[in-house]
Protein backbone atom coordinates (compact mmCIF):
# COMPACT_ATOMS: atom_id res chain seq x y z
CA UNK A 1 0.00 0.00 0.00
CA UNK A 2 1.33 3.42 -0.67
CA UNK A 3 2.01 6.13 1.59
CA UNK A 4 -0.66 8.37 -0.30
CA UNK A 5 -3.59 6.08 -0.41
CA UNK A 6 -6.49 6.48 1.86
CA UNK A 7 -7.24 4.28 5.14
CA UNK A 8 -10.00 4.64 7.98
CA UNK A 9 -9.26 3.50 11.39
CA UNK A 10 -9.57 4.35 15.20
CA UNK A 11 -6.23 5.79 16.15
CA UNK A 12 -6.65 9.49 17.63
CA UNK A 13 -5.42 12.20 15.19
CA UNK A 14 -5.35 16.12 14.66
CA UNK A 15 -7.56 17.38 12.90
CA UNK A 16 -4.99 18.69 10.19
CA UNK A 17 -4.53 15.13 9.53
CA UNK A 18 -8.26 14.03 9.55
CA UNK A 19 -9.60 14.11 6.04
CA UNK A 20 -12.99 12.81 6.96
CA UNK A 21 -15.33 10.98 9.91
CA UNK A 22 -17.95 8.97 10.15
CA UNK A 23 -18.96 7.74 13.72
CA UNK A 24 -16.08 6.51 15.57
CA UNK A 25 -13.94 6.41 12.18
CA UNK A 26 -11.34 8.31 10.92
CA UNK A 27 -10.03 9.15 7.65
CA UNK A 28 -6.41 9.68 6.85
CA UNK A 29 -3.63 9.27 4.61
CA UNK A 30 -1.83 5.71 5.07
CA UNK A 31 1.81 8.02 6.06
CA UNK A 32 -0.38 9.50 8.57
CA UNK A 33 -1.84 6.07 9.88
CA UNK A 34 1.89 4.89 9.99
CA UNK A 35 2.76 7.71 12.34
CA UNK A 36 -0.76 7.40 14.54
CA UNK A 37 -0.16 3.58 14.73
CA UNK A 38 3.53 3.82 16.09
CA UNK A 39 2.20 6.34 18.71
CA UNK A 40 -0.43 4.25 20.14
CA UNK A 41 1.41 0.76 20.26
CA UNK A 42 4.28 3.20 22.39
CA UNK A 43 1.05 4.27 24.37
CA UNK A 44 -0.57 0.95 25.09
CA UNK A 45 3.15 -0.76 25.84
CA UNK A 46 3.56 2.02 28.43
CA UNK A 47 0.07 1.68 29.93
CA UNK A 48 0.33 -1.85 30.25
CA UNK A 49 3.62 -1.77 31.92
CA UNK A 50 1.92 1.31 34.35
CA UNK A 51 -1.05 -1.74 34.89
CA UNK A 52 1.41 -4.43 36.24
CA UNK A 53 3.50 -1.53 38.74
CA UNK A 54 0.32 -1.55 40.26
CA UNK A 55 -1.35 -5.11 40.21
CA UNK A 56 -3.38 -4.84 37.03
CA UNK A 57 -1.51 -7.59 35.19
CA UNK A 58 -4.68 -9.88 34.10
CA UNK A 59 -7.18 -8.79 31.85
CA UNK A 60 -9.71 -9.68 33.84
CA UNK A 61 -9.01 -7.48 36.43
CA UNK A 62 -9.98 -3.94 35.62
CA UNK A 63 -9.73 -0.72 37.94
CA UNK A 64 -12.68 -0.09 40.31
CA UNK A 65 -13.56 3.48 39.42
CA UNK A 66 -12.80 3.22 35.74
CA UNK A 67 -14.85 -0.59 34.60
CA UNK A 68 -13.58 -1.75 31.32
CA UNK A 69 -13.93 -0.56 27.39
CA UNK A 70 -12.71 -2.36 24.61
CA UNK A 71 -12.05 -1.02 21.44
CA UNK A 72 -10.01 -2.38 18.82
CA UNK A 73 -7.82 0.50 18.27
CA UNK A 74 -5.60 -1.70 15.35
CA UNK A 75 -8.84 -2.14 12.72
CA UNK A 76 -8.82 -0.54 9.52
CA UNK A 77 -10.84 -0.01 6.50
CA UNK A 78 -9.75 0.74 3.30
CA UNK A 79 -12.79 1.55 0.56
CA UNK A 80 -10.83 1.67 -2.75
CA UNK A 81 -8.82 -1.34 -4.83
CA UNK A 82 -5.36 -0.68 -3.86
CA UNK A 83 -2.67 -2.33 -6.34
Amino acid sequence: MKNEHLIWHHLDAKQNVILDTYGCWVKTTVRDWKVLLAKESVRLRAHSLGDKLFGYNKLAEVRPKTGCFSKDHFEVFIDSKVY
